[in-house]
């Protein structure tokens, strides 16, 4: 039976006037990244079956993918929905181990399986294949579980987010990354034992929930302040933004960001408002350089300001307001926890006293 080229064939093996072809189609519509094939008469229907080795199934998908055999994959479900037939497919467009490019990228990133394996290899060293093909076999086993990616030094940008330097190579790592919410990564614990046994158990093991997620940091800095900002880091967040004597601002920017360039000027004129009341820090962390992890910090943008107001369990309280000096001020006079005075701008009291 001919075949057609492509890397996903979806075969439906059932009567044109049948429910399941119905769904079947309806899938098909939803999916771009598969070729839907079905059988307009009982006779080709039966000659696809038998060219497949497939007396009873309905639905059988085949891919074709570079450097692996040719493999089917059979939908067992009794249910045949488009919505399963789609989630079917959708969890198959990409084989077991997907080598990282610029090409793959969107397909990784985009589809439905938000847990991501990631192998980080020289291909060209001698010990990669053993490696990978050990990898293989853990993608075979645990497939729909994870995707399961190869990343060359060659892919720089993602051996920068990650960390991760050639000297380290090979190592991997876990990825989660939930729709609406903060990616989370799970460093390789396992040393050299790059073998399919420690590759499955470490997956098994964060899809248990017993791994700690990994949480990039900038070493500490020599100074605690830049223009009368404190100055944050992932190795300081505790110590900082989580004392409970302390109402912490804390902003979240990109070096690169336009719109944290225009805050700067009226965020470091917030710290010198603020510099003589001493339970109250206003604060800043390079989130693209550091990582932090507690409970309502979602970082989609930036700048983002969040309050951490003082007490053993901060309930954090996201800023919203104008981004100047007015806004910033209103807010905390608002959300800190204990009374304070502020000198107004000429260096007289003035109407910025706060009591409780």
């Amino acid at each position: 039976m001919d075949t057609l080229s492509g890397e996903i064939i979806v075969y439906g093996l059932f009567a044109v006037d049948s429910a399941e072809h119905k769904a079947f189609e309806e899938a098909a519509v939803s999916i771009d990244d598969a070729s839907f094939v079905y059988f307009a008469d009982a006779a080709t229907l039966a000659a696809a079956r038998t060219a497949l080795g497939q007396a009873d199934a309905s639905i059988v998908l085949v891919q074709k993918f570079a450097d692996e055999p040719v493999n089917q994959v059979v939908y067992k479900e009794s249910a045949k929905s488009a919505s399963k037939i789609g989630a079917f497919v959708s969890g198959l467009l990409l084989p077991a181990v997907i080598p990282f490019t610029t090409a793959s990228a969107p397909k990784i990133f985009r589809g439905p399986i938000k847990t991501h394996f990631l192998i980080f290899a020289d291909p060209q060293a001698p010990s990669t294949k053993g490696i990978v093909a050990e990898f293989r076999k853990t993608a075979e086993e645990k497939k729909g579980k994870a995707l399961f990616v190869t990343v060359a030094p060659s892919e720089d940008r993602i051996f920068s987010y990650f960390g991760i330097t050639e000297a380290d190579i090979p190592t991997a790592v876990v990825v989660s990354m939930p729709d609406g919410e903060q990616m989370k990564k799970f460093a390789w614990p396992k040393g050299d034992e790059f073998i399919a046994s420690e590759f499955s158990e470490f997956l098994d093991d964060f899809l248990a929930g017993k791994l700690k997620a990994f949480l990039k940091s900038d070493e500490i800095p020599a100074s605690p302040t830049d223009n009368g900002v404190t100055v944050v880091v992932g190795k300081t967040f505790n110590d900082i933004v989580l004392n409970k004597d302390k109402d912490v601002l804390l902003e979240f920017y990109a070096p690169w960001c336009g719109h944290c360039k225009s805050l700067a000027p009226e965020y470091e004129k917030l710290a010198a408002r603020f510099a003589s009341v001493k339970h109250v820090t206003i604060a800043k962390v390079d989130a693209t350089a550091n990582e932090v992890e507690y409970e309502g910090v979602n970082v989609k943008g930036f700048p983002t300001l969040i309050f951490f107001p003082a007490g053993e369990n901060k309930v954090v309280v996201e800023y919203d307001g104008s981004r100047d000096l007015a806004g910033l001020t209103a807010f905390l006079k608002k959300n800190v926890k204990r009374s304070f005075k502020l000198e107004s701008d000429d260096g007289e009291d003035g109407d910025d006293d706060m009591e409780l």
